[in-house]
């Protein structure tokens, strides 16, 4: 099996998926409310645009041909849709586990988180299961370490401090004590 070398085209993909988390964290327009609002939709025009860098890099380093690049969008796309709807039950889950004040509460929010971490680990594995007979088992490792180095390096972009603009160094000129 290759492993694959991230180029200046997968940083660029890396880039734009650190505005992914922000745009990931964007409740879907059916978990907020029936009517969409301007943020709502930018979110999701955002959402789309990183998916499809997601896509197109994915595609580029596993040399899929068209036919099999149409199938591969088809599947990560209704998985993503799929994952989106996951998050928001999770979400819900864990918000439930904060507001318990008795045991029942508590046991029923529990029974709700198990049920979200079912859905979302049975996702992860369907995922895999639906790509293995289109890939065949070394493109599909492949495209599992290409996943997890893109992921791994969002991760180390989003927890590095965001850089702050220079300050003015301190002169006659700009100093308040002339």
């Amino acid at each position: 099996m290759k492993l694959v070398n991230i180029t200046s085209s997968a940083l660029i993909l890396i880039a734009s998926l650190s505005a992914f988390a922000v745009v990931e964290a964007t409740p879907t327009p059916a978990a907020v409310a029936p009517q969409a609002t301007p943020a709502i939709d930018k979110a999701a025009k955002e959402r789309a645009r990183i998916e499809e860098l997601f896509i197109w890099k994915a595609s580029e380093e596993l040399k899929l041909s068209a036919s099999d690049e149409t199938k591969f969008t088809e599947i990560i796309r209704n998985f993503n849709t799929r994952r989106r709807a996951a998050n928001v039950k999770m979400d819900e889950a864990l918000a439930t586990l904060g507001k318990v004040k008795t045991k029942a509460e508590a046991e029923k929010a529990l029974t709700q988180h198990r049920s979200a971490l079912r859905e979302m680990q049975s996702l992860q594995t369907g995922e895999i299961d639906q790509l293995k007979p289109l890939l065949g088992s070394q493109k599909l490792a492949q495209y599992l370490v290409v996943k997890n180095t893109i992921l791994e390096k969002l991760k180390v972009l989003l927890s590095a401090p965001t850089p702050t603009a220079p300050q003015a160094a301190a002169t006659p000129e700009n100093s308040s004590t002339k």
